[in-house]
């Protein structure tokens, strides 16, 4: 599973690589223990046995949210350095 969401992730234009199975392993547990998202047991398109995640309808609110706090972190911060350029 890990190897084919670091490719799909990589395909993505300009997204970071992702290098360490030990980073997205507790994340995705995390997210799951949330219930940000959901998993099961299916077959990969190379006919392995692997698990596919889903975002749930918590997962799509609590995206929206962090989303929205984003905006407003990157918009302060816009401000902020506003300021500077004007000193």
């Amino acid at each position: 599973m890990a190897t084919a969401l670091r490719a799909a992730w990589s395909r993505r234009a300009g997204a970071p690589s992702i290098s360490n199975h030990g980073t997205l392993y507790p994340v995705l547990m995390k997210l799951e223990q949330e219930s940000a998202i959901a998993s099961e047991w299916g077959v990969s398109e190379n006919n392995r046995r692997a698990r596919f995640y889903r975002i749930t309808k918590v997962g799509r609110k609590q995206l929206l949210a962090e989303k929205r706090q984003w905006e407003e972190t990157t918009r302060i911060m816009g401000q902020f350095f506003a300021l500077g350029e004007e000193i």
